[in-house]
């Protein structure tokens, strides 16, 4: 689309792209996706939802549901360059590929989180509750609820969430996981986030 070609044009020229510090929540009126601490997140949406919601959060800064590209690029970031918590409580590590391909729970809010991670662990929390569910300043990337993204997941409507959920286990659904659902289904569990261009 066009949209993705100026996506890809805009990070190859300006070197990177900005994504939500929170997973989405909704505005007052609930048009439009917004990023604040301490607000619900926003679930039993669609994907195609998502994408309305997603764009009309910042026109001028092209603000657009995270491709799967984009979730990538943030991952591949996260290694080796972001200090999270560890599974032993009260210390932290760098974060190694495994905390984003293998294991989640030292990092994010799942129902078998560990060490610092661990309290309010399980159950759905408002955006950025934890200081251990973050990396380099982004909040629940891996848990609480998984994400939309514009990604094709297989043939047909089928699009791809990213990150896991509360319910999950941070060992079957990380930070890296990829499952898939029909464009048109929503459930409380499965949210988004967005992302922008310049």
């Amino acid at each position: 689309t066009t949209e993705y070609t100026n996506m890809v044009n805009s990070i190859t020229s300006n070197k990177g792209f900005y994504v939500a510090r929170y997973e989405a929540s909704a505005n007052s009126d609930s048009s439009k996706a917004q990023s604040k601490r301490g607000a619900t997140a926003w679930g039993s949406i669609s994907q195609t939802d998502a994408i309305t919601k997603s764009a009309n959060y910042n026109s001028a800064l092209h603000s657009h549901l995270m491709y799967g590209i984009e979730w990538d690029s943030i991952l591949n970031w996260l290694n080796g360059n972001a200090t999270i918590s560890s599974s032993t409580s009260g210390q932290t590590k760098t974060m190694e590929l495994a905390d984003i391909q293998t294991n989640s729970s030292s990092w994010g809010n799942y129902n078998n989180s560990t060490g610092n991670a661990a309290a309010n662990k399980g159950s759905k929390q408002t955006t950025g509750k934890s200081e251990y569910w973050k990396a380099n300043n982004i909040y629940d990337l891996a848990g609480n609820v998984r994400e939309w993204t514009q990604e094709k997941y297989s043939t047909g409507t089928s699009r791809a969430n990213r990150g896991g959920y509360c319910y999950s286990l941070g060992n079957y659904s990380p930070a890296g996981n990829r499952g898939g659902s029909d464009a048109s289904y929503a459930d409380d569990g499965l949210g988004f986030r967005s992302s922008f261009y310049l």
